[in-house]
């Protein structure tokens, strides 16, 4: 008898924390829903906004150093693009990139690939 009482009097407490947690934790939700809907709408807005300047450049870019891009952006790569350190090495795996492929690249005479690791090389802004 006297385990049923402790076992009810334990199942009475346990439904009566569940419920008050609920409660507490529907109000909690409540509060934090409409700030996750503002920040949602901020970051739609942002991605709309980045796509935007994305298709602007997009046009400017030859085709054919466009289609690389996207080929390698197709393959889950999170790094399309890459630019040559000072030492001539790539940006991206750090692979040394030979002297007359890094005149290539420097003087822009078109897009060049890593033979290591595969990202089209840049010679940077600093370079240009």
């Amino acid at each position: 008898m006297r385990i049923r009482t402790r076992r009810r009097t334990f199942l009475y407490a346990v439904a009566a924390f569940l419920t008050g947690a609920t409660r507490l934790f529907g109000r909690s939700l409540k509060r934090l829903v409409p700030n996750r809907q503002e920040e949602e709408a901020a970051a739609r807005a942002e991605l709309a906004n980045l796509r935007e300047k994305r298709d602007a450049y997009k046009a400017l870019v030859p085709g054919r150093d466009l289609q690389n891009y996207e080929r390698i952006r197709g393959g889950g790569r999170t790094v399309a693009v890459a630019t040559l350190t000072s030492d001539g090495a790539c940006g991206n795996c750090f692979g040394m990139i030979p002297l007359q492929v890094q005149n290539e690249i420097r003087t822009g005479s078109g897009s060049v690939a890593c033979e290591f690791c595969g990202v089209l090389l840049s010679a940077g802004d600093e370079e240009l």
